[in-house]
């Protein structure tokens, strides 16, 4: 169980690194909501973890920035609410990591389109940053999803 909270760490303070230092030039992808989303498909972790994780991360993130208290711990447990469904509605068979990999994107993809419409920030503006931020996510979703592979095959 380390490597979970070691993931959830490290997956948190780079998004604020990055956030920190290319913000004026492009927007960061949620990796810790991308991070969580991974693990929240992988039956041997605990959701119910997982869910006070994101709840706490989105409140530290809310601190952090200046958002609405609460706003992005909302966000975050609702993108993975949604996941959970999603993945539950998914039969066994067709359970892959191709489609782990999808439906956890399509989730980030949402909450970057409701954090776009609700902050009306203009970094987020679709073009090049909005783009750059889902290139991001695809690369972040790849090396979760290697790392957590990686684990499975230990």
């Amino acid at each position: 169980m380390p490597s979970l909270w070691l993931v959830i760490v490290i997956s948190w303070i780079a998004q604020d690194l990055l956030r920190a230092l290319i913000t004026p030039f492009m927007a960061v992808p949620d990796m810790y909501i991308l991070a969580l989303g991974m693990l929240f498909t992988k039956e041997s972790y605990n959701e119910v973890l997982i869910l006070v994780a994101a709840f706490i991360g989105g409140l530290l993130w809310d601190a952090r920035w200046g958002a609405p208290l609460g706003f992005t711990s909302m966000l975050y447990v609702g993108c993975l609410i949604v996941v959970k469904i999603a993945w539950g509605a998914v039969s066994h068979a067709a359970k892959t990591p191709a489609v782990a990999f999808f439906l956890v994107f399509s989730v980030h993809l949402c909450a970057s389109l409701i954090e776009l419409i609700l902050y009306r920030n203009t970094v987020l503006f679709p073009g090049f940053s909005f783009m750059m931020k889902q290139i991001g996510a695809l690369i972040f979703c790849l090396f979760v999803h290697a790392r957590l592979l990686r684990e499975e095959m230990d």
